[in-house]
């Protein structure tokens, strides 16, 4: 009994990393690994960034689902090509998430990413992320996460973060710490029911943004204006019923 409720909570911590409802799509970029727990159709996600304009672009694709017993799982490939600064480098991820709703107030999540980069050295990564989601209350709700746990990406990218989400009628706000001393903010406002506006800031790098809903579609978009040049972010969502 302990060791089958060990392994679920393992499998558990991670599943919003396909799609992003919450507003770390326009903040931090960063997903909690439980949250797609609360997901209750099947959806398919295309995503394409170009980042500062400078010939780095980032092409994602992504499936999530549901399944019994409160779990829900994700799949994510992300190719990241370099056309102007390192020509020829490019890196491969594929990303496997799961994720638990534990208790109508907890849920849990883990995702494991597998790395693949080609350049003059080639190697492969492997690393851990895990991820927990905590209802204080109806429109509030605490967020922690660590990310990159072990392989080369720990020393360069680990860290711990934490945060909390305040959703209230059409107004969603966010706030995000982490272990390098980074705060990231952001805001969802519900123009109308096919409308979202959304502005952030990952340690006050600005992000403005807008959603698109449909019946079974989903358009966003994010505008990141910055010293090096402005960066497009454009994502399609599919639900099925």
């Amino acid at each position: 009994m302990r060791k089958s409720f060990f392994i679920s909570c393992l499998l558990a911590i991670c599943l919003l990393f396909v799609t992003q409802r919450s507003l770390a799509w326009v903040s931090s970029e960063k997903e909690n690994p439980a949250g797609i727990e609360g997901i209750t159709n099947s959806q398919l996600s295309f995503q394409y960034t170009d980042l500062y304009g400078i010939g780095l672009n980032y092409y994602q694709t992504g499936f999530s689902m549901p399944l019994p017993g409160g779990f829900a799982f994700g799949l994510r490939s992300q190719k990241i090509i370099d056309r102007e600064i390192y020509p020829g480098w490019n890196e491969d991820q594929l990303a496997l998430s799961v994720a638990k709703k534990v208790t109508p107030s907890l849920a849990v999540g883990t995702r494991i990413r597998l790395d693949y980069v080609r350049s003059v050295e080639s190697h492969f990564d492997a690393t851990l992320d895990l991820g927990v989601l905590v209802k204080i209350s109806s429109p509030f709700t605490v967020k922690f996460s660590a990310e990159d746990l072990f392989g080369s990406r720990q020393v360069a990218n680990g860290q711990l973060e934490i945060g909390c989400e305040y959703a209230w009628q059409n107004i969603s706000l966010e706030l995000e710490l982490n272990s390098r001393k980074q705060m990231c903010l952001g805001m969802e406002y519900k123009l109308v029911e096919q409308l979202l506006l959304r502005a952030g800031s990952n340690d006050g790098a600005l992000n403005f943004g807008l959603g698109i809903n449909s019946s079974s579609w989903q358009v966003n978009y994010r505008y990141r204006p910055h010293l090096l040049g402005d960066g497009h972010n454009i994502e399609l969502v599919k639900s099925f019923q």
